[in-house]
């Protein structure tokens, strides 16, 4: 049977000396089991904390070492007379898991680890384990902390699968709303490429009538002055005169109109508004961009309208500027 020491046999197994220091202190030297139990329960604590305790343990261990010695030398004749109780407790016992504990620092620690509260005297020794056991100890102790690195192992990969699933959705989400919110950007934009095309096309037509009804009337001018010259009454063509802006138009109902603002020697400011703003809020737009032209007016272009004091108090719709309107500074 070997003499080797608790420690020795730790040593053995490859533990850190100053971790195996600390082990049998925190157990009170009750025995290799509750060491090695010890050992697996921390593991993963860090050198430094035992270095720490080792520090601020060396005086009180150097106390307690010279007041056990004194206790030793001072009973020492009164350990050496022969003790003839047989009966006499040389151990604990577990009654709930029949299990040999070294003394009550042992039982203390066996309670601890189990949840037992039940044990009581025995008079059998705690036998010293054998190289076989020491063996089976270690390789139990390996598996134990082999398990428990597998299992801290299999927990770090699920925390970083469910962080990644939760990144994916995540950028899963924001693309989405990205998405969302270009579709309806590029819908606001065709929605207000087609109003602009809509106002485009109603401007055209009502130049083309202004153009074809300025033709008519200098023709009937032309006629009339004609039928003058040869001494013929002029023939009254009220009747025949056709305004083209009496035409019904389909009536759109529109919430929004885009103002255009052409300022001299500058590029044209560009602002979308309700429909059921004044003008008023058209010149705070202008003024709060452009201050320099507080003293100018605004005006359409075609047909010509300039804008006055009393129009400020008017809407938008009101002054006919939607869908979109074109509208000129004009200097006083």
């Amino acid at each position: 049977m070997s003499s080797k020491t608790d420690k020795e046999v730790l040593l053995d197994m490859g533990f850190e000396e100053i971790r195996i220091n600390k082990a049998l202190t925190e157990t009170n030297n009750s025995g290799l089991q509750p060491a090695m139990d010890w050992l697996l329960a921390h593991a993963d604590d860090p050198i430094e904390s035992f270095i720490e305790d080792v520090t601020s343990n060396d005086v009180s261990s150097a106390a307690e070492t010279k007041d056990t010695s004194m206790e030793e030398n001072g009973n020492k004749e009164e350990n050496s007379a022969p003790s003839n109780n047989d009966g006499e407790a040389k151990s604990l016992i577990c009654n709930d898991c029949q299990k040999i504990l070294k003394d009550a620092q042992a039982a203390e620690f066996h309670a601890i680890k189990t949840g037992h509260q039940n044990f009581s005297e025995s008079t059998e020794a705690v036998k010293p384990l054998t190289e076989e056991e020491k063996k089976a100890k270690l390789e139990e102790l390996k598996q134990r902390l082999k398990e428990k690195r597998l299992m801290k192992q299999k927990e770090e990969q699920e925390y970083e699968k469910q962080k990644e699933k939760v990144r994916r959705r995540t950028g899963k989400e924001l693309n989405e709303a990205r998405e969302r919110m270009e579709k309806e950007e590029l819908k606001r934009i065709y929605e207000k490429k087609k109003r602009e095309q809509i106002e485009e096309k109603k401007a055209r037509a009502r130049v083309k009538a202004q153009i074809e009804q300025d033709r008519k009337e200098r023709a009937a001018k032309l006629e009339e002055q004609k039928r003058l010259r040869e001494g013929k009454l002029p023939i009254s063509n009220s009747s025949s005169n056709v305004s083209l802006n009496s035409t019904p138009s389909e009536s759109i109902d529109y919430s929004e109109t885009s103002i255009q603002i052409r300022c001299p020697g500058m590029a044209p400011l560009t602002h979308d508004f309700n429909s059921n703003d004044t003008l008023e809020k058209v010149y705070e737009f202008l003024l709060s961009n452009k201050p320099e032209f507080s003293g100018y007016s605004l005006s359409t272009t075609y047909p010509r309208k300039v804008f006055t004091d009393q129009d400020k108090s008017k809407t938008l719709k009101e002054l006919d500027l939607v869908p979109s309107s074109v509208l000129v500074l004009v200097n006083h």
